[in-house]
Protein backbone atom coordinates (compact mmCIF):
# COMPACT_ATOMS: atom_id res chain seq x y z
CA UNK A 1 0.00 0.00 0.00
CA UNK A 2 1.08 3.44 -0.70
CA UNK A 3 0.36 6.49 1.50
CA UNK A 4 0.17 9.53 0.93
CA UNK A 5 0.82 12.51 3.13
CA UNK A 6 1.52 16.07 3.08
CA UNK A 7 5.08 17.43 3.48
CA UNK A 8 4.56 20.87 4.85
CA UNK A 9 2.79 19.25 7.89
CA UNK A 10 5.08 15.49 8.39
CA UNK A 11 8.44 14.54 8.18
CA UNK A 12 9.17 11.17 6.86
CA UNK A 13 12.48 9.54 5.68
CA UNK A 14 14.17 6.87 3.96
CA UNK A 15 14.55 5.34 0.57
CA UNK A 16 10.72 4.30 -0.04
CA UNK A 17 9.70 8.13 0.02
CA UNK A 18 9.44 9.79 -3.51
CA UNK A 19 7.82 13.61 -3.78
CA UNK A 20 5.00 13.41 -6.62
CA UNK A 21 3.86 17.16 -6.08
CA UNK A 22 5.32 19.96 -8.14
CA UNK A 23 7.57 20.06 -10.39
CA UNK A 24 7.75 16.21 -11.08
CA UNK A 25 5.35 14.24 -13.13
CA UNK A 26 2.55 13.49 -11.01
CA UNK A 27 2.43 16.64 -10.16
CA UNK A 28 -0.72 18.74 -10.22
CA UNK A 29 -0.52 21.84 -12.95
CA UNK A 30 -3.87 23.04 -11.89
CA UNK A 31 -3.97 25.34 -8.52
CA UNK A 32 -6.46 27.30 -7.41
CA UNK A 33 -4.22 29.41 -4.91
CA UNK A 34 -4.47 33.14 -6.55
CA UNK A 35 -2.75 35.33 -3.79
CA UNK A 36 0.85 33.42 -3.97
CA UNK A 37 3.68 32.05 -6.26
CA UNK A 38 3.18 28.34 -7.28
CA UNK A 39 4.65 26.09 -9.40
CA UNK A 40 1.10 25.67 -11.27
CA UNK A 41 1.35 26.60 -14.73
CA UNK A 42 -2.80 27.23 -14.46
CA UNK A 43 -4.38 28.52 -12.22
CA UNK A 44 -8.60 28.11 -11.35
CA UNK A 45 -11.69 29.15 -9.16
CA UNK A 46 -11.77 26.17 -6.96
CA UNK A 47 -9.79 23.70 -5.15
CA UNK A 48 -12.46 20.80 -6.40
CA UNK A 49 -11.86 22.28 -10.18
CA UNK A 50 -8.29 21.95 -10.07
CA UNK A 51 -8.47 18.35 -8.63
CA UNK A 52 -11.21 17.54 -11.69
CA UNK A 53 -9.08 19.22 -14.42
CA UNK A 54 -5.96 17.46 -12.70
CA UNK A 55 -7.75 13.76 -13.40
CA UNK A 56 -8.73 14.69 -16.78
CA UNK A 57 -5.04 16.15 -17.68
CA UNK A 58 -3.29 12.80 -16.18
CA UNK A 59 -6.05 10.77 -18.27
CA UNK A 60 -5.47 12.06 -21.51
CA UNK A 61 -1.42 12.33 -20.88
CA UNK A 62 -1.18 9.01 -19.51
CA UNK A 63 -3.37 7.69 -23.06
CA UNK A 64 -1.55 10.29 -25.35
CA UNK A 65 1.65 10.58 -24.49
CA UNK A 66 3.95 7.94 -24.69
CA UNK A 67 7.00 9.70 -23.03
CA UNK A 68 4.81 10.65 -20.01
CA UNK A 69 3.35 7.14 -19.79
CA UNK A 70 6.75 5.78 -19.57
CA UNK A 71 7.56 7.85 -17.15
CA UNK A 72 4.53 7.03 -15.05
CA UNK A 73 5.38 3.33 -15.60
CA UNK A 74 8.69 3.63 -14.70
CA UNK A 75 7.90 5.05 -11.36
CA UNK A 76 5.25 1.98 -10.58
CA UNK A 77 7.81 -0.10 -11.19
CA UNK A 78 10.01 0.96 -8.80
CA UNK A 79 6.79 0.93 -6.33
CA UNK A 80 5.70 -2.54 -7.53
CA UNK A 81 9.79 -3.76 -7.52
CA UNK A 82 10.53 -2.31 -4.06
CA UNK A 83 7.38 -3.77 -2.44
CA UNK A 84 6.95 -0.49 -1.20
CA UNK A 85 4.55 0.93 1.61
CA UNK A 86 6.53 4.19 2.65
CA UNK A 87 4.56 7.44 2.27
CA UNK A 88 5.32 9.56 -0.74
CA UNK A 89 5.98 13.66 -0.10
CA UNK A 90 2.94 15.63 -1.91
CA UNK A 91 1.12 18.24 -0.60
CA UNK A 92 -2.73 16.32 -1.44
CA UNK A 93 -6.10 17.61 -1.70
CA UNK A 94 -7.55 14.41 -2.09
CA UNK A 95 -6.93 10.69 -2.72
CA UNK A 96 -8.44 8.43 -5.56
Amino acid sequence: MIYVYNRTKETHEGPNNYFIGRPSILGNPYTHIKDKTTLASYVVRTRDEAIELYDHYFDVMYSGNIEYKKLIEAKLDVVMANDITGPMAVPVFHQR
